[in-house]
């Protein structure tokens, strides 16, 4: 089953065959040594779910420990997790982003135990500069993955400072990927458009899926609705979900861009860009930030900082809408609940409690 963090949770049909095959590459992906298999990984992503799926950790001998994930979104729930990760002494760590930077907020607790891990890996949405400072304290190496229920994991790259966020890293052997345009025609490189694999391993096919999503398969290519480029060097790089293009006026913008900029910021912990209705632009960009109190930065900094990157709010890519949120509410899946979000964000627009 898909983790149905849009809405729609969909039933995929897979062989044992194609899970295996890709399993194989899975293990490849971490970027540890032959000896590391037979460890302990923690994992507590759903069996239902591809990344939580038992037959990677089967078929490299690993122990997997694992307990309810609602417990990691809890507030502090990253203490319990560590405890756990420490008592069963894992070797390596499968984390979604949102818990890697709850690990790193609280990173002076946490590395009161002296424990490191050899490998944390991490998937499941765009991954910010911010998750490689989890490298310092926590473990040896950090591996970012790319993958869909879909099509399993298909990309893999091990994170450093040099890392430009989005960057996928390298296919694994026997999948293609194409950009194509909104009727579905090829793109050279360097042009945006939404991201289609093709690889042994695919989905057979849908369960009572919409018509749409059905369509996203054509030609034996899945349609990931996920945009991005192949760069002059090859690089696959990711920029955000399809919906997630904010068009303002005649100029599309990428919410992950603009999330990238502020994250940078020293001071702020999260941020989440949605789009919201506009009679006039028809879409406006608006800033969700979540700011450490203890820094003393305030939202009118943060509004300076994206002017100065991004230009105004008319001709460039800059929020016309910044507002600070004490807590982004989470999806048990750890990813953002981008309504909730989006619902909390007008109330306060039309409160105007905004910057």
């Amino acid at each position: 089953m898909t983790s149905g963090s849009t809405g729609d949770a969909k039933m995929i049909e897979h062989s044992h065959f194609g899970l295996v095959n890709t399993a194989s590459s899975f293990m490849l992906s971490r970027g540890l040594d032959e000896a590391d298999s037979g460890g302990a990984m923690y994992n507590d992503r759903p069996f239902s779910w591809v990344g939580g799926s038992v037959i990677y950790g089967l078929l490299n001998g690993d122990t997997r420990v694992f307990r309810d994930g609602r417990l990691t979104m809890k507030k502090d729930g990253v203490f319990g997790l560590w405890k756990a990760v420490v008592e069963e002494k894992c070797t390596n760590g499968f984390f979604m982003p949102s818990t890697i930077l709850d690990l790193i907020e609280n990173i002076e607790e946490i590395t009161k135990s002296k424990y490191r891990l050899k490998a944390i890996l991490t998937g499941g949405q765009m991954i910010s500069s911010q998750i490689v400072d989890v490298r310092k304290k926590l473990c040896k190496t950090v591996v970012s993955l790319y993958g869909l229920t879909e099509i399993s994991v298909v990309t893999s790259i091990e994170l450093d400072p040099s890392t430009l966020p989005g960057t996928l890293g390298s296919l694994f052997e026997g999948v293609e990927v194409k950009i194509v345009d909104s009727d579905s025609n090829t793109l050279p490189r360097q042009q945006l458009g939404e991201i289609c694999f093709k690889c042994p391993w695919m989905l057979k096919g849908y369960r009572k899926a919409s018509t749409k999503r059905r369509n996203a398969i054509s030609d034996g290519w899945m349609n990931t609705g996920d945009i991005g480029i192949i760069d002059i060097e090859g690089n696959l790089v990711i920029k955000g979900k399809a919906e997630s293009v904010i068009k303002r006026h005649t100029l599309k913008i990428l919410s992950g861009d603009v999330e990238e900029c502020i994250a940078t910021l020293p001071g702020v912990k999260r941020v989440v860009i949605i789009a919201v209705p506009d009679a006039r632009s028809n879409e406006e960009v608006c800033a969700c930030v979540v700011l450490d109190q203890s820094s003393g930065i305030t939202m009118d900094e943060v509004k300076t900082h994206c002017k100065e990157k991004l230009g105004d709010n008319i001709t460039g890519y800059a929020p016309t809408y910044y507002l600070q949120f004490q807590v982004i509410p989470m999806l048990g899946t750890g990813k953002p609940d981008r309504m909730k979000i989006k619902h909390d964000a007008l109330e306060l627009i039309n409160q105007k409690q905004c910057v």
